[in-house]
């Protein structure tokens, strides 16, 4: 809160309030504002500038994430057993606001939003036709293929931002911090299946087991 007082008793009322500025003069505090407003536009200006950096980051962030959680939600007989290539087409980002400045500590934050378009290439099992062999302990009709996905994913990144020291100095990003988005915010617009005929159930049955003693050795490893 700014308070604006020549007033002894209000002074003495309210010093010591860290949440609280007094000033005796109006001119003081409209000074402060010109100041905030200008290092606003600063800021603003700066992001806009920045831009290509902020796409860079954000591309990097989006490429560790973990797509096959996203492939498997494609339909209910659809596994993913492998991401071959994720591309980011488009990354679309807006500044939202500029939410806090500290002219003293030399350090704002800022908002910025929008959608990044993808297209994730993948492998995947369908399960839809498939019986089990209860004497050969294997999977039958089980389809194999190359599928590609293409989907949409929500963005919002807290910008964290140092002022310059002085005017010849130039603002810079100390750090972007990224909200996770949920499963169920990422739209899939659209996909394609192309099946395979060289899936073999025996030998996906040995990859199985394969996987399973060694998921069991590195946990009996570990402990």
């Amino acid at each position: 809160m700014h308070v604006v007082s020549n007033d002894n008793g209000w002074i003495a009322a309210l010093n010591g309030n860290p949440n609280i500025h007094i000033y005796r003069d109006v001119t003081e505090l409209l000074d402060l504002i010109s100041k905030r407003q200008e290092m606003h536009d600063n800021i603003v200006r700066f992001i806009k500038n920045m831009s290509d950096d902020i796409d860079s980051r954000t591309n990097d962030w989006l490429m560790d994430y973990e797509w096959i959680s996203i492939i498997d939600e494609i339909e209910p007989c659809i596994e993913s057993q492998d991401i071959d290539n994720v591309d980011i087409e488009e990354i679309n980002l807006h500044l939202e606001g500029i939410e806090y400045i500290d002219c003293e500590s030399k350090h704002a934050e800022a908002v910025c939003s929008g959608i990044a378009r993808i297209t994730i290439e993948f492998t995947y099992l369908d399960h839809s036709c498939e019986t089990y062999d209860k004497e050969d302990h294997v999977w039958y009709n089980t389809k194999s293929g190359d599928g590609k996905a293409y989907v949409t994913v929500p963005i919002y990144v807290l910008l964290k931002i140092d002022l310059p020291e002085c005017e010849a100095d130039e603002c810079c990003i100390a750090s972007c911090e990224f909200d996770d988005f949920k499963s169920n915010q990422v739209k899939i617009t659209d996909y394609e299946l192309n099946e395979n005929d060289d899936y073999d159930p025996f030998e996906a049955a040995w990859d199985y087991a394969d996987n399973q003693v060694e998921e069991q050795l590195l946990e009996n490893s570990d402990k």
